[in-house]
């Protein structure tokens, strides 16, 4: 049995659209748990609708991609809701036939803690197999994408397809590396012949994980509230002996985001998530300094005050400008470096 996980905050129109993909799957066992992470616009009853045949996705019909989720799958499908507590105890065993499990974790956890509310209700179960973890603004464009991937996994394997741009079509993600340069992970968009071949990262946005990986190594890490959890991961599998693969086949479109990728909160948790991971890994406290060196100055001091430059010229809005990057990154990057987890709360005493 594969468990389909897709964390929704706020977002039930991008959740429905991918479920209304995923429930073209092929593959002959699975189920989808939608985490839901406290949102407050009414997503899971909107979800439920959508579920009972009250609700279709609303995808205008010009939408190159519309024939992906278009004509709706049949309704009604059978759906349970826990509570976090429920969930995470495998839930009721009377339920245990239901397509789609719907889960209320309480409140805004993050990506690792809400995703791992699903993670922990699929441990509990005694067909739990694989995890599928899926962004909810992603929409599956082959039906056979689960049967590709179990194939390559063969049980060991962590293993993504080749991510495509939803807006522009292009390839966003072939593979990847972790960077010490970096600071974490890099993605690549050079399109590869093999059919399958080894990488370095796998995005957290289409990864299927064998259940054998949970026995060696714990799941996401709760320390990072939004991002770097798909680096950690695919750290510790390959320390554990279990190998990164993609598969060659455009199998999932992704919403990559198109608003200004240099928000303060973003600028803020980015470069914290960044530092505390090199604390963590980086070794010495001299090879730590010297990253904090390398980094400030390729990107506080050139990348980002050129891309931020360029938005400007363009006439592209930016949530902050060049002086205020200047006088944030240091804080964010130092305060990484001190946090012993990055939570919203460290990222709030950043943005003061």
């Amino acid at each position: 049995m594969i468990y389909i996980v897709v964390l929704n905050w706020n977002g039930w129109q991008d959740t429905i659209e991918c479920l209304e993909s995923v429930f073209r799957l092929d593959y002959p066992s699975y189920r989808v748990i939608v985490c839901d992470n406290g949102s407050e616009d009414g997503s899971l009853e909107h979800i439920k609708a959508w579920a009972e045949g009250r609700l279709d996705v609303a995808i205008p019909q010009r939408n190159p991609l519309r024939s992906l989720t278009h004509p709706p799958v049949p309704k009604p499908i059978a759906y349970v809701k826990y509570d976090r507590q429920q969930a995470e105890r495998g839930g009721d065993p009377r339920n245990a036939n239901s397509r789609l499990i719907l889960i209320q974790t309480g409140a805004n956890l993050g990506f690792a803690g809400g995703n791992n509310v699903g993670l922990r209700y699929a441990l509990a179960r005694d067909d739990f197999h694989y995890v599928w973890l899926l962004n909810n603004d992603t929409v599956v464009a082959d039906p056979q994408v689960l049967n590709n991937l179990v194939q390559t996994s063969d049980g060991i394997a962590i293993c993504s397809t080749v991510i495509l741009d939803y807006y522009s079509g292009q390839t966003w993600f072939t593979g990847g590396t972790i960077s010490w340069l970096a600071g974490g992970p890099t993605h690549s968009r050079k399109r590869r012949t093999e059919a399958v071949y080894d990488t370095g990262f796998i995005s957290g946005c289409n990864m299927l994980i064998p259940s054998g990986v949970f026995a060696e190594s714990d799941l996401l890490d709760e320390r990072f509230f939004l991002g770097m959890e798909d680096c950690v991961l695919s750290y510790r599998a390959r320390r554990y002996g279990h190998p990164l693969k993609v598969v060659n086949k455009d199998s999932v479109y992704h919403k990559v985001g198109r608003a200004n990728r240099f928000s303060r909160f973003a600028i803020a948790n980015s470069y914290a998530c960044k530092s505390f991971w090199m604390r963590e890994t980086g070794g010495s406290r001299l090879g730590v300094l010297l990253w904090l060196i390398v980094f400030a100055v390729m990107n506080i001091l050139i990348r980002v005050p050129l891309r931020l430059a360029l938005q400007r010229i363009r006439g592209i809005p930016a949530d902050l400008g060049i002086m205020e990057y200047w006088a944030l990154s240091p804080r964010a990057l130092i305060g990484g470096v001190k946090a012993s987890s990055v939570s919203l709360e460290v990222i709030g005493r950043i943005l003061e």
